[in-house]
């Protein structure tokens, strides 16, 4: 009887039910002179990715739309969906000026060089 109950929960956990697939992993290290972000963006191409430095904090936005037409077929089974996912982090002293981004193989590395004061101006970043 025990098993019964157990294996549905463990495929549930297994299957990501308490997990946010919208989430994205992220790395931050700080090197004293600067920052280094590192985001994991599978799946997204470098235009749909976003980032701002505004008032202290790193902003990193990517957008997807997933388009399940097909003039062969219909769909009858997809696992691959829209996805809209946000992060924000409290980066301060950032010399944004000297902010250098990077894509490749799915992740996101931004680096964010540090200067003495705070910052509050905006910025958009591009990615190289």
């Amino acid at each position: 009887m025990r098993n019964k109950f157990v294996n549905p929960v463990q495929n549930l956990l297994d299957n990501g039910f308490f997990n946010d697939n919208n989430n994205m992993k992220t790395d931050i290290i700080d090197n004293g002179d600067s920052y280094e972000v590192n985001a994991e963006l599978a799946g997204f191409d470098k235009n749909d990715i976003h980032m701002d430095y505004r008032e202290n904090t790193l902003s990193i936005s990517a957008k997807k739309d997933t388009n399940h037409d097909n003039e062969n077929g219909k769909v009858v089974f997809s696992e691959i969906s829209s996805n809209n996912i946000k992060r924000s982090f409290y980066l301060p002293n950032v010399d944004i000026k000297q902010i250098k981004a990077s894509y490749e193989n799915g992740i996101l590395d931004v680096v964010l060089p540090k200067m003495n004061k705070d910052n509050n101006e905006g910025y958009d970043i591009s990615i190289d």
